[in-house]
């Protein structure tokens, strides 16, 4: 919702989580092609720009996104956990997603 705001965008919360919610859920749970993090981002950023008639590059704001998105980090508990259950498993970390931010990798 930051991004939309600082988009100068008015939109009720509400409504476009519901609009959204579908939309990214249709493009990431049982997918037939799979997207990368970058496409997801750029297909949501279009999506918006043509409901609220934002004129925008979709694919640079989906790049800013994405440089945002990689200085995310596990909550402060994982690390604490996962060598709780190593004590008693083998643990593989796997994912279904890209492994670079922007699709560099």
């Amino acid at each position: 919702m930051k991004h939309i705001m600082d988009l100068g965008i008015e939109v009720d919360e509400k409504a476009f989580l519901e609009e959204w919610k579908p939309f990214y859920t249709s493009h990431t749970v049982g997918a037939d092609t799979f997207m990368t993090e970058r496409e997801i981002f750029f297909a949501r950023n279009q999506m918006l720009y043509e409901r609220y008639n934002v004129d925008r590059d979709a694919r640079a704001d989906a790049d800013e996104l994405l440089s945002e998105a990689s200085k995310r980090v596990a909550f402060p508990d994982v690390p604490i956990a996962l060598e709780e259950i190593k004590k008693h498993y083998k643990v593989f970390i796997g994912s279904n997603t890209d492994n670079s931010p922007g699709g560099r990798g």
